[in-house]
């Protein structure tokens, strides 16, 4: 149940190297999850040129890891304002918009139990 995974997640990272419209991307937004995301895809290149804090340049495995160094630092109630920030960029109406508003069956899966921070992967 991709919803009930994405309500216990913290965050989600989304680390393609190419990808042409990322509809899981969309799943994590409309769940007010904070991501950590390679510029892939339309949707990508769409949040991350209208602010979106969390997007990297595919293959900068560095980069990846310093935001997600930066999730971690953040206190859940930043982690959930930086999440609804990102929800508030998808729900964007008009030809605008960052995210088409459709359904997407994207897969999500949690890292083994034991973790501090869930993420969605």
């Amino acid at each position: 149940d991709v919803p009930a995974l994405l309500a216990a997640a913290d965050f989600a990272v989304l680390a393609s190297h190419t990808e042409s419209g990322p509809l899981v991307l969309i799943e994590y937004l409309a769940a007010g999850l904070p991501v950590v995301s390679t510029r892939v895809g339309d949707v990508g290149g769409r949040l991350a040129a209208q602010g979106v804090p969390g997007f990297v340049a595919p293959g900068d495995v560095g980069a990846l890891a310093r935001e997600i160094e930066t999730l971690l630092a953040l206190t859940p109630a930043e982690r959930r304002a930086r999440g609804q920030r990102g929800r508030q960029r998808r729900n964007t109406s008009g030809r605008d918009s960052a995210c088409p508003r459709h359904p997407s069956r994207a897969r999500a899966s949690l890292p083994p139990s034991g973790k501090i921070l869930r993420a969605a992967w």
